[in-house]
């Protein structure tokens, strides 16, 4: 990995800031303790069907397996409800005491907005994509979230996040039809590699989302979230298995929390930091050699954002 010192630096003092409201801090548990909550109870639903049909519970699993179709069959086209998004997103945003930071405004048509670090379960990207500024945007996220967790992609519907899944077919689609999309670039890999000590993306083979970029004429947009690293710890070393198993889709994390749940993230307050645009041509049939050039001048501003606020704060790595 590479390491770019950034404890002499100060953050940009004209960039336009956009700090979320402040909620009781009871109502910010109750968000985050709930989202979480389905996340992992949609992501363990199918094991726990499985589980119930081979113990010789089929009226169980029948019903659940009833449950998740269902959803899955209506989890694109369930209803906006404009007060669940504010209020869950308030609360998300109170919890971490976060605040959002457009360098360049606000990303329009045609933006990539690529989030860094992804941590342990990307709380800044949870602020970001239920923020008021980023109403419309496409989320693209690991193909289970959204085929064997529908109900977890039931509620980002109605809290108008509309989940893509990373299949090339599905990214295309969202693509071709030129509207705002956000995604982590470095996947399993980055939450991995987390760490409390230093801030770390796994950037280096990281380029497929710059030729689906080339390929559609979006720009990409950096965007750091300050502090995600700080609200879970995570176990190090053991690095070659654990990527390994990140290759096979699986997560290898080892996260501690709060100490009265280690699940739940702390209340590590966050600077989500969107980057100006990386202008990027439209090219077809990108060749490697296009998609080095701009995956370089991307990686540059990543680092260049980082520089520009990290100001004391812990040292960059990429991997």
């Amino acid at each position: 990995c590479e390491t770019y010192n950034t404890s002499a630096v100060a953050a940009l003092a004209a960039a336009p800031a956009v700090t979320k409201p402040r909620t009781s801090t009871p109502w910010g548990l109750a968000c985050v303790a709930g989202f979480l909550g389905v996340w992992v109870g949609s992501v363990l639903l199918p094991i726990g069907i499985c589980v119930a049909a081979v113990l010789g519970y089929w009226k169980a699993a029948g019903v659940a397996s009833g449950v998740v179709l269902g959803l899955r069959l209506v989890q694109d086209s369930l209803p906006v409800v404009p007060f669940l998004r504010r209020v869950v997103g308030d609360g998300i945003a109170s919890w971490h005491r976060a605040e959002v930071v457009y360098e360049g405004g606000v990303p329009g048509k045609r933006a990539l907005v690529c989030v860094h670090p992804h941590g342990i379960f990307s709380s800044g990207l949870q602020v970001l994509a239920l923020s008021e500024e980023m109403a419309d945007v496409s989320v693209i996220v690991a193909g289970f979230l959204k085929t064997l967790a529908p109900a977890f992609s039931a509620l980002c519907s109605i809290g108008g996040v509309r989940l893509v899944g990373a299949g090339r077919s599905s990214v295309a689609g969202a693509m071709e039809e030129g509207g705002t999309c956000v995604v982590v670039p470095g996947g399993f890999h980055e939450a991995t590699i987390s760490s409390t000590q230093v801030d770390r993306v796994y950037l280096k083979s990281r380029k497929g989302f710059v030729k689906y970029a080339l390929r559609h004429g979006y720009s990409l947009h950096p965007c750091f979230v300050f502090g995600e690293n700080q609200t879970h710890s995570n176990l190090q070393g053991g690095w070659s298995v654990r990527l390994w198993l990140n290759g096979w889709s699986i997560p290898a994390i080892a996260p501690f929390g709060c100490w009265w749940m280690p699940m739940m993230p702390r209340r590590a307050p966050l600077k989500v930091v969107v980057g100006p645009a990386v202008e990027m041509p439209t090219i077809r049939s990108p060749t490697a050699e296009d998609i080095d050039k701009y995956h370089q001048a991307y990686v540059e501003a990543v680092c260049a954002l980082h520089r520009r606020h990290a100001g004391a704060g812990p040292a960059l790595e990429v991997w």
